[in-house]
């Protein structure tokens, strides 16, 4: 498990950035294995660097989430979704508190308990309209939350995971899809 964690960590550093950020489903997934590192035994120190790593996870979903709409909103490796309550985010969201219950249940277990003391400082008391910005080694994403839509966008290297959404804009509506 030290291997394979020390292997993740350095193609994301090699890399730049998150290959699978901000996707619905995909997202829940990095999240769940984290969860389950925690889960098992291990020393200390790599319980402390995973938490560490999942709860800036946690806490850049929070950022990008738009409460209004009820959606993860921002450029994405992978399509959105587009419908409120149907993806692995919306289980996060309700268990850091953050969203409702999801349309019939959760469909994600962790392993573990997460909740609203799992988001870091910068991810608590957010208000709209706001705008959250990722720079890293080349990959920019930037994301406009304003009350009632949300336009966010991408460029640089978020190219090379080939499945790129480069930009999404996401509106207040009383219908389920409202992207």
């Amino acid at each position: 498990a030290y291997w394979d964690w020390d292997e993740w960590r350095n193609h994301v550093a090699r890399l730049g950035f998150l290959p699978e950020y901000n996707s619905p489903n995909y997202t829940s997934v990095q999240a769940h294995g984290l969860a389950i590192m925690l889960d098992c035994e291990a020393d200390s120190d790599f319980h402390r660097e995973v938490l560490s790593v999942l709860r800036h996870l946690l806490t850049s979903l929070v950022l990008d989430y738009h409460e209004v709409i009820g959606l993860p909103t921002g450029a994405a490796s992978r399509g959105i979704v587009g419908r409120r309550g149907r993806s692995g985010i919306d289980d996060l969201m309700y268990y850091l508190g953050i969203g409702p219950e999801p349309k019939g249940g959760c469909k994600h277990w962790l392993g573990v308990a997460i909740g609203p003391g799992d988001i870091l400082p910068c991810g608590l008391n957010l208000s709209l309209p706001r705008t959250t910005c990722v720079n890293s080694h080349g990959h920019f994403r930037r994301n406009y939350l304003s009350e009632d839509f949300a336009l966010g966008s991408t460029h640089g290297r978020a190219h090379w995971t080939e499945h790129t959404v480069p930009f999404l804009l996401a509106y207040r509506t009383s219908r389920e899809r409202c992207t």
